[in-house]
C-alpha cells in the first residue's frame, strides 16, 4: 500500500466518510426490509410516520433507500479523499454532512408529498354484517 494513501488513512481524512457510511447503511436496512415497528428510537422520526403504520413503513422504506444510496455516494467520495490531497482535514466532512443532509431532505420531501393514511384496525375495514 502507498505510504500516502496510508497516511491519509491514519490521519483520518476519509475515515469518518467510509466509516459513517457503512454504518448507515448497516442501520437502514432493517427498515428498508419493513423490520422496525413504529417506535420513539429507531427510524426517521417525523411526525407524519406516527400518523399510521402504512405511513411509518413507507416513510422508513423510502428514507432508508435514500439514505443507502446517498451513504454510497459518501463512502465513494472517502476512497476518493485517499487518492487527492483536500485543503483541510475538517473538508474530508464535507460529504458526510450532505450526503446525510441530502438523505434527510429527500425523506422529508417525500412524506409530505404522502398523503395521510389512517389505517383501520383489522377486522374493521370492509367488514359487513352477515346476512344470514
Amino acid at each position: 500500500m502507498d505510504s500516502g494513501i496510508m497516511t491519509k488513512m491514519l490521519s483520518g481524512i476519509s475515515i469518518p466518510s467510509i466509516f459513517c457510511g457503512i454504518l448507515f447503511i448497516v442501520i437502514s436496512l432493517p427498515l428498508l426490509r419493513g423490520a422496525i415497528p413504529m417506535n420513539r428510537f429507531y427510524g426517521f422520526l417525523i411526525s407524519k410516520a406516527f400518523t399510521s403504520d402504512a405511513n411509518w413503513y413507507a416513510i422508513n422504506k423510502y428514507g432508508a433507500k435514500a439514505l443507502i444510496l446517498w451513504s454510497i455516494v459518501m463512502i465513494a467520495s472517502g476512497v476518493l479523499f485517499l487518492f487527492v490531497s483536500l485543503p483541510s482535514p475538517l473538508a474530508g466532512l464535507i460529504p458526510l454532512v450532505i450526503c446525510t443532509a441530502a438523505a434527510i431532505v429527500q425523506t422529508l420531501h417525500f412524506a409530505r408529498q404522502l398523503k395521510n393514511s389512517n389505517d383501520e384496525k383489522p377486522g374493521k375495514q370492509g367488514h359487513q354484517p352477515d346476512a344470514n
